[in-house]
């Protein structure tokens, strides 16, 4: 009976702890003037120099304005000279020349892609902004909420001008497309870290 509760008792145990790896920062190099330092224990915990690199990493309040502004620029440019672009082949007449048509074509889509950028540019800073005073009055919390709220903020101060109507509205869908795209990475983006190696 004692064996059969001692068997028991074992089953229950932890299970031991990983074996830790030794490193060694000069293993790989083959120099014979490289200083003879001992290996140094890895532990799965302690893998960062500093204790504040331990946390979650995200960007800098500088660097968010400069991301979001700089990627929705580039957005409204692109989609703006691609309307531009389909603007200025329909705008064309049969009698005008190829050089003219072209002209025509990138004109049209310089002009409209020139206003979509900006105009996604100054609405991405507004994001941008908000997002980093909602981050900061929340002690550093971030989470969807916060995206969600810089959203609706961005999109109610943008359109601001045209009344409290079109501020709410704008708002709503600048707030509901931040939601969509937060979701949108939390769904892809597991997907392309298990395949894409990066």
């Amino acid at each position: 009976m004692e064996n059969s509760s001692d068997q028991n008792n074992q089953n229950y145990l932890p299970p031991p702890p990983p074996p830790r790896r030794l490193f060694n920062p000069y293993e790989s190099l083959q120099q014979p003037n490289l200083p003879n330092i001992p290996s140094q224990i890895l532990d799965s915990k302690n893998l960062f120099l500093f204790h504040e690199e331990s946390g979650p990493q995200r960007r800098s309040y500088g660097e968010s304005i400069q991301y979001y502004t700089g990627s929705m620029y580039l957005t409204g440019a692109i989609l703006g000279g691609a309307k531009g672009s389909v603007e200025g082949i329909m705008a064309a007449e049969r009698s005008d020349t190829t050089k003219i048509r072209v002209n025509r074509i990138l004109n049209a889509g310089g002009h409209v892609g020139r206003k979509y950028g900006n105009s996604l540019g100054v609405l991405g800073f507004m994001f941008g902004v908000m997002e980093g005073g909602i981050i900061y009055c929340r002690n550093g919390e971030d989470g969807i909420s916060s995206t969600v709220l810089a959203g609706l903020g961005a999109g109610a101060v943008y359109k601001i001008a045209s009344g409290p109507r079109s501020a709410a509205l704008a708002g709503a869908i600048v707030g509901l497309a931040a939601a969509g795209a937060v979701a949108a990475k939390q769904a892809v983006w597991p997907v392309i870290k298990r395949y894409v190696p990066i």
